[in-house]
């Protein structure tokens, strides 16, 4: 019996979330204003990142290695690709 409860909330579980999603979307007054602050956010997010990869990481490489990370970085170029392009969802 248990196993049968399971079994229906779990059929049916995509449908109540889908439900609850669409009411939080319904209660956005401003869509042009959430979309432009999640644009600003992302912005921030992808600015940080390059930032932490492209200054960060290189000067901490440089400062206990002594050599140059961006022969380091080009190294790793191909398993980066490789890892990008064979990455499933």
């Amino acid at each position: 019996m248990i196993l049968f409860v399971l079994s229906v909330s779990f059929r049916y579980s995509p449908l109540g979330i889908m439900f609850l999603v669409a009411g939080k979307i319904l209660e956005i007054e401003d869509l042009i204003q959430l979309a432009q602050s999640l644009g600003m956010y992302a912005l921030t997010v992808l600015t940080g990142l390059a930032i932490h990869a492209l200054i960060t990481l290189p000067l901490i490489y440089y400062a206990v290695t002594r050599r140059n990370p961006f022969a380091f970085y080009n190294g790793m170029l191909q398993a980066w690709l490789t890892g990008i392009g064979t990455g499933s969802r």
